[in-house]
């Protein structure tokens, strides 16, 4: 009886409390002279994702690139380089002046330096500069030769780069600056930060640097050359040649063309002029810039339309969103609208 008495108690209790907070919610909260805007909730239409494993870059954003060891992503926007610390997602700053507008850049490989090209003007004229951003230190270098003197190149309209390489053993770089005409000039940089022009006028596709090396490798209709030297990089069965591209310990990767495709991929390493050529044939025959290598020497085919990239040595297929970008050390980068994503392979 006493047990019973007890929770009669306290259920009354508990009802008076429950009664107090509505009278004050009533006459307390709601009775006021304030305004009550009542809004309804809906769900956000905006992309949702991982901030751990994607960046938003805004729009207006070109030219996506990502270091080796994925730490950093870089892009143009409005003419200047941004470059943003994946794990804190910071805009990185640099100290150095930055005179033009950058118009191409590359990253070295397996270095946080990134050689950037920028039109200035000196004296009413207009001229390409090579200059360097390393990304470990915050720093802008322009290049400039013992006499002080900037490096630079004459800027023409109707002129575009269509190509920087760099050998980070021999400290060579390399310029390809392509013509309305279609044709193209390379120049060369040494490590005194001389440069000047090495090719002139000719039909010119994808160049290329060992390391190792302090001479380019470039296409030149259906054949491969190397520069200062007569003889033509001969590759069996293959009568015309395109290169994809060179891994870290300096195979070059080429192409067979067949019908303005690829059908399959020798490689060996450069200097082994001897050497036993490896073959890697494609189920189909595809573009040449749906296929690229990275710098541990995975051949990767880019299927644009399925979304999807497979390693043609594992036969492994990842598939991403949006546009693929590129790949890094571990994986590989796309974007879609506007924010970057990491896939790990």
């Amino acid at each position: 009886m006493e047990k019973i008495l007890k929770i009669m108690i306290w259920t009354i209790i508990a009802l008076f409390i429950q009664h107090g907070i509505f009278i004050y919610i009533e006459f307390s909260y709601l009775n006021t002279d304030s305004p009550i805007v009542i809004k309804k909730v809906e769900e956000s239409k905006e992309e949702k994702y991982d901030e751990t494993d994607a960046i938003d870059i805004g729009q207006n954003s070109e030219k996506i690139s990502i270091s080796n060891d994925g730490e950093y992503i870089s892009y143009l926007k409005n003419g200047k380089l941004k470059v943003i610390e994946w794990d804190n997602k910071k805009l990185k700053s640099f100290s150095g002046e930055v005179e033009g507008e950058v118009l191409a850049y590359k990253w070295l490989p397996e270095e946080k330096i990134i050689i950037a090209i920028q039109k200035i003007k000196v004296d009413e004229k207009y001229y390409y500069e090579p200059v360097s951003y390393n990304v470990a230190k915050g720093e802008i270098n322009e290049l400039i030769d013992f006499n002080y003197n900037k490096t630079t190149i004459p800027f023409n309209d109707g002129e575009k780069v269509d190509d920087i390489e760099f050998s980070t053993s021999t400290h060579s770089l390399y310029i390809k600056i392509i013509k309305e005409t279609g044709l193209s000039d390379i120049y060369y940089c040494n490590v005194m930060n001389i440069i000047k022009k090495v090719s002139y006028n000719k039909s010119i596709g994808k160049i290329i640097v060992p390391r190792t090396d302090t001479n380019v490798v470039f296409e030149s209709e259906g054949k491969i050359r190397i520069l200062n030297s007569e003889n033509e990089i001969e590759i069996p069965k293959v009568k015309i040649a395109r290169i994809i591209g060179i891994d870290g310990n300096d195979n070059i990767y080429y192409g067979d063309e067949k019908d303005d495709k690829i059908d399959s991929i020798y490689y060996r390493e450069f200097e082994n002029e001897t050497g036993i050529w490896k073959v890697n044939y494609l189920d189909e025959p595809t573009e040449k810039t749906n296929i690229i290598v990275s710098n541990e020497g995975n051949i990767y085919y880019i299927n644009k339309e399925g979304r999807y990239i497979t390693d043609i040595l594992s036969a492994k297929t990842f598939g991403y969103e949006g546009t693929f970008i590129g790949t890094y050390d571990k994986g590989f980068i796309a974007v879609s609208k506007n924010i970057i994503k990491k896939y790990e392979r």
